[in-house]
């Protein structure tokens, strides 16, 4: 109690302003400034990329029916433009991540669908491109038969020559009719 009638008293004596005055030169605090590199910002930017290899990155059991990309004049890539499709796990030997690859919109149900084991914790897949392209959009399918959700906080990332060029966040929010459609 005591200490409170005291800051009353030095509040009334000095003034309100005066003490914060004060107050700010005894702690100088000043935010910090973050620079990020044009190159840093590049990969979270809009905009056709060049790019050789799309990877996408999610939580356990994230399901992936379908990934078209499209290059900048509109085209669809076709099957025979990917190369060394790859994924970390498969829940069975048909649910493979060439599934996904397949331009095969038609099929977005279980079993054609990417879907990695029960037990991979950090559940990836990846295709490489038979040369680089100037990639606009990608689109993707969820699974169409159940569990839309497990999409959310996926990543799609693309690179160019092993570094990263673009890296864009995909959510539940971002479907309609099962399909989205990223800028890239």
């Amino acid at each position: 109690m005591i200490y409170i009638i005291i800051i009353i008293l030095i509040l009334a004596v000095i003034g309100y302003q005066t003490l914060i005055k004060k107050v700010e030169g005894w702690v100088s605090f000043k935010p910090p400034t973050l620079t990020i590199s044009e190159s840093v910002a590049s990969i979270f930017a809009d905009g056709p990329v060049m790019t050789d290899k799309i990877m996408i990155k999610g939580k356990p059991l994230l399901t992936i029916a379908q990934v078209l990309l499209y290059d900048d004049a509109g085209n669809q890539l076709q099957y025979g433009n990917y190369k060394n499709i790859q994924s970390s796990s498969k829940l069975m030997p048909y649910t493979t991540p060439d599934n996904a690859f397949d331009t095969n919109i038609y099929f977005t149900n279980y079993p054609h669908v990417w879907h990695p084991s029960g037990s991979d914790a950090n559940p990836w897949m990846s295709a490489e491109l038979d040369s680089p392209k100037k990639i606009a959009k990608v689109v993707i399918y969820n699974r169409g038969d159940c569990c839309p959700d497990r999409i959310n906080g996926s990543n799609i990332e693309l690179y160019l020559n092993g570094k990263l060029v673009r890296l864009k966040s995909m959510d539940i929010s971002q479907f309609n009719g099962g399909k989205a459609i990223i800028t890239i």
